[in-house]
């Protein structure tokens, strides 16, 4: 790890993916804080692993339109909650450099996804405007929910971490328990497709 990557800051990341993950109601197979050895020059700190259901060669049905843009919310949140965490408990500002190094495989994950987006021409082929989009929808998902949301967070990212490996069946068992502790509502339960069918209109976006 790191020295300027804290154990704590790694376990907030991989839980800010799987608990979106969690309210879109895609399972996931683990979540992890162990490092791993570098892939394609890039060293990982931890993961939250999928079965790979998405082919960048085969055209996006309507159905899988909808789950891509689920998955690129779900990988643009491990960034996006490491981002806010810092600003709700650290004086300091957010380190751009440092929330870049531990999201450099989500981002390749991520431009496939939108890549394949954009061949959908009701999604246009900006892929830098898709990506925006959903990064700004997920903010008014995770604003809209509030603490419920950062409980979920706080909840799991200290079950994993310190190196710790977590299935779905245990992950999801820690979060049901702070769910029934603290009596939180549903995450995320009025989510819908934003894009598709609609286009990338501002008025989309709100």
């Amino acid at each position: 790890m790191s020295a300027d990557i804290t154990e704590h800051e790694v376990a907030i990341h991989e839980a800010g993916h799987a608990v979106v993950a969690y309210a879109f109601g895609e399972q996931f197979d683990q979540i992890s804080t162990e490092g791993s050895e570098p892939w394609l020059g890039v060293q990982t700190h931890g993961h939250v692993a999928f079965v790979n259901w998405f082919d960048p060669n085969v055209p996006l049905t309507t159905e899988k339109c909808e789950r891509a843009e689920r998955f690129v919310m779900i990988l643009l949140a491990g960034v996006y909650t490491h981002h806010c965490w810092r600003e709700r408990t650290l004086t300091t500002a957010p380190d751009q450099d440092l929330l870049a190094r531990t999201a450099n495989i989500d981002l390749l994950w991520i431009m496939r996804f939108t890549n394949s987006l954009g061949r959908v021409g009701k999604y246009g082929d900006d892929t830098h405007a898709i990506q925006e989009t959903l990064w700004q929808h997920l903010g008014e998902l995770v604003e809209r929910a509030g603490d419920a949301y950062w409980l979920r967070v706080e909840a799991l990212a200290d079950a994993v971490r310190g190196g710790r490996t977590l299935s779905w069946e245990t992950a999801t068992a820690v979060l049901s328990a702070v769910e029934a502790h603290h009596e939180l509502p549903p995450l995320f339960d009025s989510w819908h497709s934003i894009l598709f069918g609609s286009g990338l209109s501002t008025e989309s976006a709100n």
